[in-house]
């Protein structure tokens, strides 16, 4: 009997990816798969987020093409969970990772939120087929994927709140001229994002800005007119940014914009938004746009983003005709 006083050598989980990666411990330790892997769907690319044994050589952070895996077809439904001789499936054997890594058995299983959507999976292969008699086992493992689904989607929540937190904070950080995040709140919230990418496979994306006639509008009309130019740009970009969004101006003439869990067409439509309002706002400006890569993070998207708005920028010195803003 244990009383009140005694002491259990159990120790929660300190968040989602520990409990993860504990997880896959386990059944890597009790399943004769040669790997085991935890993944982050999103739209046709999967991020491996963690792993157990090392038999195919895959690391957390890679990103496999998502419709070429076997997960694909579980989760289509049209693939059984578990399947211990694959090259006989005539479902799984054509599958394109299948046969370029020689894929003997599979056991997937999916991991969901309370809503029902995907975040990814929970998926085993081994070079060599297997015993049928583990499937089994596979309620066990259907009941780590569910148990893991609830943490994830508190965490999940959680994170919204901390996203909150954080920009509440970053509300004493403000640009006093435009009323948007200074450059220091901007390195703040890029760097907490990044840890969320990191953590979840979260999508994201980098908008830079910079502005092509602040200089003249501050030779013509004084400092006066160029501040008005940066006000306005403010109020421009920030109709047409989403609410979870950071929005910041970086520098004298430069703005950033942070796409949070956006991707493919969605930071394609982010940043023709921003496109357009600058036009229709009749404000010339250079713009640039790159998607975060999990290999190199959110502080390369910037990097990248910049060096395309620069290259722009000089296509833009090009004389054109039009009527320039007043």
């Amino acid at each position: 009997m244990f009383t009140d006083g005694d002491k259990l050598d159990v120790q929660a989980f300190p968040n989602f990816t520990a409990a993860a990666a504990t997880a896959l411990r386990f059944l890597h330790q009790h399943f004769p798969f040669s790997l085991w892997m935890l993944t982050r769907t999103r739209a046709n690319h999967c991020v491996v987020l963690e792993t157990a044994g090392n038999g195919y050589k895959i690391q957390s952070g890679d990103v496999l093409h998502w419709p070429d895996m076997l997960c694909y077809q579980m989760v289509a439904g049209t693939g059984a969970r578990f399947v211990p001789h694959v090259p006989q499936s005539p479902v799984y054997s054509p599958v394109k990772l299948a046969r370029d890594w020689g894929v003997g058995a599979y056991l997937g299983v999916p991991l969901t939120r309370f809503d029902g959507t995907l975040f990814g999976t929970i998926s085993a292969i081994n070079p060599v087929p297997l015993n049928d008699e583990l499937n089994g086992q596979l309620p066990m493992v259907e009941l780590l994927a569910r148990m893991l689904s609830t943490l994830l989607d508190v965490e999940l929540q959680a994170t919204r709140q901390a996203r909150l937190t954080e920009r509440a904070r970053a509300d004493a950080l403000t640009d006093s001229l435009t009323g948007l995040y200074n450059r220091r709140a901007w390195d703040q919230l890029l760097s907490a994002e990044e840890s969320r990418c990191g953590r979840y496979g979260h999508p994201a994306c980098v908008v830079s800005i910079d502005l092509d006639e602040l200089k003249q509008y501050n030779d013509t009309g004084g400092h006066a007119s160029g501040d008005e130019l940066l006000k306005r740009t403010a109020k421009v970009l920030q109709r047409a940014v989403r609410e979870h969004d950071v929005l910041a101006r970086v520098g004298g003439d430069e703005f950033a914009v942070l796409g949070v869990e956006v991707e493919g067409e969605g930071e394609i439509a982010l940043a023709g938004r921003i496109d357009n309002a600058l036009s229709v706002g009749r404000i010339r400006a250079s713009i640039g746009l790159a998607s975060r890569d999990p290999s190199s993070g959110l502080l390369k998207a910037w990097q990248l983003a910049d060096q395309r708005m620069y290259a722009q920028k000089q296509r833009h010195k090009t004389p054109r005709s039009g009527n320039r803003a007043p």
